[in-house]
């Protein structure tokens, strides 16, 4: 299963509200569902349970980025109200995927399930080549999934660290929410003014579309097609400072308080997600539940470091 916007760019705040709705929230409401109706049954074979681990490991509600489309309409939308409504798609995803990877009955149901089959397969003998495979293919798909709904629900946790590691999440879900729309407000609220010759190297028909103030000078916003043109195309390397500068402090001054709690809500997170480790940190809570390569935030500073020097080298 996929989740596409189709035609993307073009797509209405309605449009992105029903396809949020129909291939996500709706449909993780059913798999979830189903699922569990699956796995209550008296037997549950062992292709059943890979279909549902397959199912599982392919909905679009559990991928890390299923929504590429949507956070694209939300960032870069000249339209104040599909950015909106593409911000809010976003914050219902979040919340049917949490919802998903952090039903316990499903966690618990799916565990049993796996356990018994695995049990059953290593106690045979005789295991025919069929089963073998249906065995190693649960043993790729089952585990990521328990490991990753453990990870989101915090299941062996006492009742006050779940409750409380839900208040975390939740409060930072509303601060990213509110980062996002100070982006998105801030690329078409700031407006920079520019003369034709400040503009020299764009394209004719480009600046022939700018808006123009009451002094004649072109508008810019710090929409994405208005910065990547002047990046790109003006010779005027003042003009490019400008508008570069202003794009990456867009929404500095109104989410520095939000960075600031952020980073707090973060490390709290890790420190109750990860008991265990000394001294996590979000990094390492955020690689823990992926298959990266990478298996801690100690692995990655190493290995940026590394590319720093040897880049430092050949400049």
């Amino acid at each position: 299963m996929t989740f596409v916007v189709t035609n993307t760019w073009d797509a209405t705040p309605e449009e992105i509200s029903k396809k949020v709705k129909d291939n996500v929230v709706d449909l993780s409401e059913f798999v979830s569902r189903t699922i569990k109706k699956l796995l209550v049954a008296e037997e549950v074979t062992p292709d059943a349970l890979l279909m549902i681990a397959r199912m599982i490991h392919e909905a679009p509600f559990t991928k890390c980025n299923p929504h590429v489309g949507i956070k694209f309409l939300s960032m870069v939308s000249p339209s104040k109200e599909v950015r909106e409504a593409a911000s809010k798609a976003r914050s219902d995803i979040r919340k049917a995927k949490y919802a998903f990877l952090t039903d316990e009955l499903l966690y618990n149901l799916l565990k049993k399930r796996y356990d018994v089959t695995i049990s059953a397969f290593e106690s045979d003998d005789e295991l025919s080549p069929e089963n073998e495979e249906i065995k190693k293919q649960l043993e790729f798909f089952v585990p990521p999934i328990l490991k990753r709904m453990n990870t989101e629900g915090n299941f062996e946790y006492s009742t006050e660290t779940k409750t409380r590691i839900a208040e975390i999440k939740t409060e930072i879900s509303e601060l990213e929410d509110a980062w996002n729309k100070t982006l998105s407000d801030d690329v078409s609220a700031t407006k920079l003014f520019f003369t034709t010759e400040q503009l020299d190297g764009c394209n004719i028909d480009f600046v022939k579309t700018l808006d123009k103030a009451d002094d004649g000078k072109h508008i810019i916003t710090l929409s994405y097609p208005h910065v990547f043109e002047i990046i790109n195309m003006c010779s005027c390397s003042e003009t490019r400072k400008e508008v570069y500068t202003r794009f990456l402090m867009r929404g500095t001054e109104t989410n520095a308080e939000r960075m600031a709690r952020l980073a707090v809500l973060r490390k709290e997170l890790a420190k109750l997600s990860m008991p265990d480790v000394t001294d996590p940190s979000y990094v390492d809570l955020s690689v823990s539940s992926k298959p990266s390569m990478a298996k801690s935030g100690k692995a990655i500073r190493a290995f940026l470091d590394n590319v720093a020097q040897n880049c430092s080298k050949l400049s």
